[in-house]
């Protein structure tokens, strides 16, 4: 997995915990974001991409409008920002189609929720995106020692249909928002441009979940390039099964998706055994339901499973949870091999998947799909 190192991160938050990584996580994930689907940097690049046709839709719309409006950034797209970019924010309404996290190189940082026609004067939608707006800025503050607040907004469809009706959007957005906000804080230069843009991923990629952070209160570590591309790349997908190897840093993988999807609604987490990963997990409260398989097999034959569970992280095999007729929205199912001996069997098991890509066969940590393999 390569050596730690300490990051260096200057912020105002004077309580911010020592931040670690694998070898340079930091600078991989970085040039990965922006040379992502072959974009040179100096460009706007949309990440990550989404597989769902109207995602995509969207996301293209998007890009061609910010490209019109900013010459050089990132454009963060997400069906929940809160669980893609790891913030507290307000539940999701279900009109919101798509949340959008712009940081340009020239222009506020905007946070934009993109909603259906009918509902774009919804005060639900309103209060989602504000409180989207506030996770961010927290998020970034507290990876950065630079003045910083961000534009926030409710958009639908219609404004990204024309050039001209996203700039007046925007236009209206930054008239209500900037006379809220610290004079000098929205500006955007060049050197502020990259310090923001690199708070934005640390945010993303930071976890709490390695057992030696536990341990150690004064730090925490950046998820590797390969962990932070399985985590955000596939968080909107209905099923993903990830392939790990030992010691590649799966399980904090597994916690790290079980904590995220839970900010989306009530996640289980359902180990094939009690060990001590699980009972990692429940001293972190990495969600809101933990078990083994025996136990919530017990409460299956008791009639007493957790009600409205809608996302499960699990590395129980398919015929386990068929077994109890769960039907979650979105399920995440780690295969742990023991060693080559087991490939076979293990690329059998991921071929039920919807969406799969493949990462360096080396990090051993694979979620199977339709990207490349990660470029040297």
């Amino acid at each position: 997995m390569g050596s730690s190192e300490d990051v260096a991160i200057r912020s105002f938050d004077q309580r911010l915990s020592h931040v670690k990584q694998i070898g340079k996580s930091q600078e991989k994930i970085k040039r990965h974001v922006f040379m992502q689907q072959y974009n040179l940097a100096g460009r706007v690049v949309i990440y990550p991409t989404l597989s769902e046709p109207k995602g995509q839709h969207l996301t293209q719309l998007l890009k061609q409008r910010v490209q019109a409006w900013s010459s050089t950034g990132l454009v963060y797209v997400a069906k929940s920002l809160a669980v893609s970019a790891n913030l507290v924010a307000k539940p999701k309404p279900d009109h919101a189609l798509l949340d959008v996290c712009l940081i340009t190189e020239t222009k506020p940082t905007t946070i934009l929720s993109i909603v259906k026609e009918e509902h774009s004067t919804s005060k639900a939608a309103r209060q989602y995106n504000l409180s989207l707006a506030k996770g961010v800025n927290d998020a970034i503050r507290r990876f950065t020692d630079q003045q910083f607040n961000c534009l926030y907004g409710v958009i639908s469809e219609k404004h990204l249909s024309e050039q001209c009706a996203f700039d007046d959007v925007l236009s209206d957005i930054k008239k209500a928002v900037s006379r809220m906000c610290v004079t000098g804080s929205l500006t955007m230069t060049a050197q502020k441009y990259h310090k923001v843009l690199q708070a934005f991923l640390n945010s993303i990629a930071v976890t709490r979940f390695v057992p030696e952070a536990a341990a150690d209160a004064s730090s925490l570590w950046l998820l590797t390039l390969e962990q932070f591309r399985i985590l955000t790349e596939n968080l909107s997908e209905q099923e993903v099964t990830v392939l790990a190897k030992p010691h590649c840093g799966g399980h904090v993988l597994l916690h790290e998706v079980a904590s995220r999807l839970d900010k989306g609604g009530p996640t289980m987490l359902l180990s094939l055994s009690r060990n001590k990963h699980l009972e990692f997990a429940r001293r972190m409260s990495v969600c809101r339901h933990m078990f083994t398989l025996d136990e919530i097999m017990e409460e299956h034959d008791r009639g007493c499973l957790p009600k409205g569970v809608e996302n499960l992280v699990t590395d129980c095999t398919q015929r386990h949870i068929d077994k109890l007729g769960l039907h979650p929205k979105c399920t995440w199912h780690f295969v742990y091999s023991r060693g080559e001996e087991d490939a076979e069997d293990t690329w059998l098991l991921a071929l039920v998947v919807n969406r799969l890509w493949a990462i360096s066969r080396h990090s051993g940590l694979k979620a199977h799909g339709e990207y490349p393999d990660l470029q040297p």
